[in-house]
């Protein structure tokens, strides 16, 4: 193109994008060590919500394998696309809900070095505002759907590819809005033919191609000399040392038999006769200039073909253009000698691959599930850990799907061999997925918030980011008047929050006051093992001291209790939202109690050096306020052990041996009575000091002191007879660690302590038999 418009497409990638939400690359070949090193860490860092697509040619995948980083295709998504002949379109497509837009090159520049840099590449950027719809949408939306219909198989990719469906469908319309410019793909009709299809003139006189790649029959110009019977001349224009047309006999024959003036040239770039022509470029000239640019060589897979038996192409077709613009790039030079065309001959590496679909891991449950092409034979299946540790089997992959359950860590890649063929393939593992979904889609299920906020390593920002997906409820809906959340939330504080809107208002203006206060958790370590050294009237403040007293001065208990009670406002405003058009909206209270346990999770991520007594006290008592009407029939294990678990922190973290007095009624005591529920909150426990307190040593026995303290205060008038015989029957079976933590539940439960009180004061047969429990195990209390 003309210098005003030529692109530089480092640029793009590392400058001119940023805050897109979503980013689709599609490629032929790929250079994992030019992304990995030059191109990723400036893209994430950009654009930090943003799923990175990757889609490359599955033989190139595998050409490329050797020379991964440790990086790549592991916290982005590359993913690997089986066809019958080659996956080829070079789509570059960015997405921002922030920026209101959408970004997309289509052109013949592969995502290596040198289709970035190098070559010399013929590209198209159209940016489109999205306030309007347009045709051009439709396109893509359409190729969209074509890629997940009949290619991609990974459920996360999947997600990611609809979830951008979801939002351009308001984009998409029927009308054209520029009738000069076409998105063109094969998925469903050759290329060609939509090109002719697309023609409002027929007094083409001449047609123009340059690409690397040609078939060995003419076919493409057959087809438009057929369609075009105007046309008199054909310049076929080979890129100098990088084409594989190797005899012009039968273009030369084409040309007689159809009255064809041929020219057959040689092509530099003109500007720079040592940057390789890699464009793809069909021009028809008339009174009208026509021209096709993109990923199509002059091949009849490329042009005549759809992806079903041909290659998978996209390119742009622009009609009444200046196309000398373009054309006047090309020195181009007449061959004289056609028989000494110097061409390079192109290798072609053939694998027989092992088609691996899909490789999805579920860090949840630490399922790894992998799609493969079905083979009624034994494969031999092996998964490399992080760390290099490996796990091997065997399996028949006759239905093409397995499943393995991982116990080492996160999986890396797996390798499959199969009969002759053999497959590897990278699988996707990033901690900030889940994030980068919830930071875009601003909506949470319980489910997820249950599980994610129970990872002992989840940080500040993580957990404000799911609170904001908590009160996150649809804008049209509204609390009516006179409702009970209406005219009792917020009295104390003369607060009121009626609507969505309120509530989300009031959580952003929230969440600055909470993030500088978690800020201060992650520079006051640093700044106080420096403090002594530290003389303010002789040495320069550094930036971070800055910050650390400008923030320490928000740290008053009035500040601090003021955020703890905007937190349980607001989830407690989700808790209680019950809206009559939209049932789905209301919580059970399982649900409820999964939100306390979340509020106990931001509780625990404040400083604990700014926690006294009375901020302590009041948090408490705001629990038992907002557990005081939970219906104890609807709840399941999936809420209950996780709120036990984090009020033994709090217990733990504070010295703090307070009875709940929702104990009884939440709580169910055969579930803490079991050695596999005691250790798991154990490791949870320890997990979380370690990671948030790690200068504070874990101490096994005010551990157990306070699971004892806990898990007694379950027993009522109600249970206490029939636990006790439970809780004699576990311990007679019970040995090492747990069973010294069942005897110690037992004796305060028959004797008290200081800190406890007693639960169960008769002398009948069932006491006697606990006394004499108790006494024959004497040495393992």
């Amino acid at each position: 193109m003309a210098k005003k418009d030529r692109i530089n497409l480092i640029n793009e990638f590392k400058q001119e994008q940023t805050n897109n939400d979503f980013i689709i690359l599609t490629t032929y070949c790929f250079d994992p060590i030019f992304f990995d090193t030059y191109l990723l860490n400036k893209l994430q860092y950009n654009n930090p919500n943003s799923e990175i697509v990757i889609l490359i040619d599955a033989e190139q995948y595998e050409k490329s394998y050797n020379i991964f980083t440790d990086i790549t295709g592991k916290n982005y998504h590359l993913i690997p696309i089986y066809m019958k002949k080659v996956f080829h379109p070079k789509i570059f497509l960015f997405t921002s809900k922030l920026n209101n837009k959408l970004t997309l090159y289509v052109g013949s520049g592969n995502l290596t070095l040198p289709g970035l840099t190098k070559n010399a590449e013929l590209i198209s950027k159209t940016e489109y505002e999205l306030n309007n719809e347009y045709s051009d949408i439709t396109k893509i939306l359409e190729f969209l759907r074509g890629l997940l219909e009949e290619f991609i198989k990974e459920k996360k990719v999947e997600d990611t590819i609809n979830e951008l469906i979801d939002y351009l469908l308001p984009f998409a319309g029927s009308e054209v809005i520029n009738p000069k410019f076409r998105i063109l793909h094969n998925l469903n009709d050759s290329i060609i033919t939509q090109m002719i299809n697309e023609l409002d003139i027929d007094d083409f006189n001449e047609l123009i191609m340059l690409a690397p790649f040609l078939s060995e029959k003419p076919a493409v110009i057959e087809i438009l000399k057929d369609n075009l019977p105007s046309i008199e001349r054909v310049s076929l224009i080979l890129p100098e040392d990088n084409h594989n047309l190797k005899n012009v006999d039968k273009y030369l024959e084409l040309a007689s038999d159809r009255s064809i003036n041929l020219e057959i040239k040689s092509g530099e770039f003109k500007e720079d006769s040592g940057r390789k022509f890699h464009s793809k470029i069909l021009c028809l000239k008339g009174s009208q200039d026509y021209l096709l640019v993109g990923s199509p060589n002059l091949t009849i897979s490329a042009l005549l073909e759809t992806s079903k038996n041909g290659n998978l192409e996209c390119s742009i077709f622009y009609k009444g253009v200046n196309s000398e613009e373009i054309l006047e790039l090309i020195d181009s030079t007449p061959i004289v000698n056609l028989d000494k065309i110097n061409l390079i001959e192109p290798i072609f590496d053939k694998y027989k691959l092992l088609k691996i679909f899909s490789a999805d891991f579920n860090e949840d449950n630490k399922i790894l599930t992998v799609e493969t092409e079905p083979i009624d034979d034994l494969a031999e299946v092996i998964v490399v850990f992080e760390g290099k540790n490996k796990f091997k089997d065997y399996f028949n992959l006759k239905y093409g799907k397995i499943s393995i359950r991982t116990s080492e860590g996160f999986p890396k890649e797996i390798i499959i061999k199969c009969s002759d063929k053999i497959s590897r393939r990278r699988i996707f593992y990033d901690r900030n997925y889940f994030f980068r979904n919830l930071s875009r889609s601003g909506k949470i299920s319980l489910n997820d918030l249950n599980k994610k906020s129970s990872d002992p390593s989840i940080t500040q920002n993580e957990l404000l980011t799911m609170l904001m997906g908590v009160v996150n409820i649809p804008r049209e809906k509204e609390i009516k008047a006179g409702s009970a959340i209406a005219s009792s939330l917020f009295r104390k504080r003369k607060r009121r929050i009626e609507t969505p809107s309120q509530a989300r208002n009031f959580l952003n203006s929230t969440l600055k006051d909470l993030t500088d206060i978690y800020t201060i958790r992650s520079v006051r370590r640093n700044i106080e093992e420096n403090l002594e050294e530290y003389d303010e009237e002789k040495s320069i403040p550094t930036k971070e001291y800055k910050l650390y007293l400008r923030l320490s001065k928000k740290l008053t208990d009035k500040r601090i209790m003021d955020n703890i009670n905007k937190i349980n406002d607001l989830i407690k405003f989700r808790s209680e939202y019950c809206p009559k058009e939209d049932e789905k909206l209301c919580m059970n209270s399982n649900e409820k109690l999964i939100l306390q346990s979340f509020l106990i999770e931001l509780f625990l991520r404040f400083p604990k050096e700014n926690i006294n007594i009375e901020i302590l006290e009041n948090f408490c008592e705001s629990l038992e306020e907002n557990i005081i009407d939970i219906n104890e029939n609807e709840l399941c294990k999936d809420s209950t052990i996780p709120l036990f678990r984090n009020l033994i922190i709090i217990n733990y973290l504070y010295k703090f041996k307070n009875s709940y007095n929702f104990s009884d009624r939440v709580f169910t005591y055969n579930d803490f009575i079991t050695a596999k529920n005691y250790f798991l909150i154990k490791d949870h426990v320890y997990g979380f000091l370690n990671l948030n307190y790690p200068d504070l040593l874990f101490n096994c026995k005010e551990f157990r002191d306070y699971y004892v303290g806990m898990v007694h205060f379950i027993f009522d008038s109600g249970t206490i007879e029939e636990g006790l015989i439970n809780l004699i029957y576990q311990i007679k079976y019970e040995e090492g660690e747990f069973k010294s933590v069942l005897l110690k539940i037992l004796k305060i439960i028959l004797y008290g302590s200081d800190d406890y009180p007693k639960r169960f004061s008769t002398d009948g047969e069932l006491s006697k038999e606990a006394k004499r429990l108790l006494l024959s195990n004497e040495n393992s209390i």
